[in-house]
This record gives structure tokens, sequence and C-alpha cells, in this order.
């Protein structure tokens, strides 16, 4: 086993790689390749790079040190970034999967279907089945890509939100129940 050919198939990868086609390509068994990849990671870890665990795979991302200077470095790269008003819905997709764009634009308080397109085309979000009834309306759910995006793991990952912070009607979740783990309990300051 050389830990060369593994630092080199990370490095050309754009996206994470994940063991099962690490093993493939490599020909190495699963412990090998997850004792390689803890090598590689303590290696990098006082680099300008670090190899971390992002959408169930592995990817060599530049260190929270240097982030900001490469993005300044990038930034006609990094203007196709995300606006505000695409993360909103965006997050609500990632909180309230699968969700429609019907219980989305009540949630917002306004129609965002153009956003919702946009994430589509930027991969972030997809359909993730049909409502039963008339209209068939779709559902939404986050990709693999937006995992990648946001550097996070699994959407067990995502901050947990504050119960206080929450609307009543939307804790109710009228339409289904509500995602197990999504809220957090805060004890009440004024009554511990």
């Amino acid at each position: 086993m050389n830990i060369k050919i593994l630092d080199a198939l990370l490095f050309s990868s754009y996206h994470p790689l994940k063991i099962n086609a690490l093993m493939k390509v490599i020909g190495w068994d699963k412990p090998s390749i997850e004792e390689l990849t803890a090598q590689l990671s303590l290696e990098y870890q006082n680099r300008g790079i670090n190899l971390r665990k992002v959408a169930g795979g592995y990817q060599l991302v530049t260190c929270e040190e240097a982030a900001q200077t490469v993005a300044k470095m990038h930034k006609k790269e990094f203007a196709a970034s995300l606006s505000s008003a695409q993360l909103e819905p965006l997050a609500i997709v990632a909180y309230l999967h699968p969700i429609n764009s019907a219980r989305i634009a009540r949630i917002r308080g306004v129609k965002g279907s153009g956003l919702l397109t946009t994430l589509l085309k930027k991969k972030l979000i997809r359909f993730t089945g049909r409502e039963e009834g008339p209209g068939k309306t779709p559902f939404y759910g986050t990709t693999p890509q937006f995992l990648t995006h946001f550097g996070l793991n699994s959407l067990e990952d995502l901050p947990t939100l504050p119960l206080k912070e929450i609307p009543e009607w939307l804790k109710k979740n009228e339409d289904r129940p509500m995602q197990q783990n999504l809220f957090k309990e805060e004890p009440d300051e004024d009554h511990p």
C-alpha cells in the first residue's frame, strides 16, 4: 500500500471520494484505506489544506485559517455563491425535508418557485417524490452536493435550531410529523 496513491487520488478529485469507490480503484480493503486516511489527516493537520470527511467521503479542503485569503484570491469563482434569498428556502428544505413548494412558500410568506428552480440547477436540492392526489406536487430534499457545499458529512451535522426561535405553528407542522432531533429544547432562562 502506497500512501502517495491515496494522496494523489484525493488531490485530483473535485468531489469527496467514498471508501467503496477507493476500494474499487485501488483494490485495498476498507481498514487499510481508513488507516491511511487517518495518517494523511494527521500529516495535513498543520498545513494549508486538511483532509476532511465530507458527504460520506474524504476530500482535501482549505484549512479554516486560510479560507478567507483563498476566497479573496478566487473571488470570481466564489461570486456564484448563494444569495440570502436562495439560502432561505435551502435551509427550509434542509431542516424540513421532504417538503413541497406550497409549504416552503407558507413558511417564507412569499412564493419562490424561481429560487427552487435555481437550487435544482445548482444541484443543491432534488426531487424526492410526489404527493398523492391531484396535482402530484413534488417534494424536495437536499443532495450530496449540498453536503459538500457546506462541508457537512450528513444532515445530522446541521446546527440544531433552538425551539424558542421556532414559531408555534411550525412546531406543530400541520402537514406531517416533524423530523426527529430537528429542534433542541433550551431551558427557559426565567424558569430554570
